[in-house]
């Protein structure tokens, strides 16, 4: 099936194309960039997709940088740990920076979850993009790097690829209910964090 999925060849500088012709099997038969040599950076455009799935993206982030400096960001890790117990590593990949980790899922049989993504719009009535707690980005209507796409290595400063952890993966990877609940969960954390801040903030008036 069809998937919104853009490169933009070996370039990282040039725009994102969606690419019409190349589907995402021809993506990834073995998940390595054997098929089109010429096209190394790849993404996936989060939200729905014409065959019927819904993808979110799952980014790790738990080396970053503050004022030039490395840190590591420690709930991050813990979130990522829980994750990897509860869910397990299938379509998990290491993202360019060697400790990161990033994971493409289809929600799609989760329909509340779909419903309540895709009806979550700023009072302007645009999408929201993506939501963020402890370092790790859900990302709902963005683009999503997937491997084997290079980026800079904050730790190394070095060009390195999205790698996958295991072996012949597939991706994007279809949420089971165990992952559906991970995910309404951190929804549901990011939910509480931001009623909290706004009753700070009426408490501070």
């Amino acid at each position: 099936g069809k998937y919104l999925l853009y490169n933009r060849g070996k370039n990282t500088k040039a725009p994102w194309k969606l690419d019409e012709t190349q589907p995402f099997e021809d993506y990834k038969k073995r998940f390595e960039p054997k098929l089109n040599k010429k096209s190394t950076q790849w993404a996936i455009k989060c939200g729905p997709q014409p065959n019927g799935a819904y993808i979110i993206g799952i980014d790790f982030d738990i080396y970053g940088q503050t004022q030039g400096k490395v840190v590591k960001h420690e709930q991050a890790e813990s979130l990522f740990n829980d994750f990897e117990e509860e869910c397990g590593s299938k379509g998990v990949w290491e993202s360019g920076t060697e400790g990161n980790f990033g994971c493409c899922v289809d929600i799609s049989e989760g329909e509340d979850l779909c419903n309540l993504l895709e009806e979550w719009k700023k009072p302007n009535g645009t999408h929201i993009q993506k939501f963020e707690i402890n370092n790790v980005e859900f990302l709902i209507h963005t683009l999503h790097l997937l491997p084997p796409t290079k980026s800079k290595c904050k730790r190394s400063k070095k060009l390195r690829a999205r790698q996958c952890l295991e072996e012949n993966d597939q991706l994007p990877r279809k949420a089971d209910e165990d992952l559906l609940d991970w995910i309404r969960m951190r929804y549901n954390d990011y939910m509480d964090t931001e009623i909290e801040k706004k009753s700070k903030e009426v408490t501070q008036q």
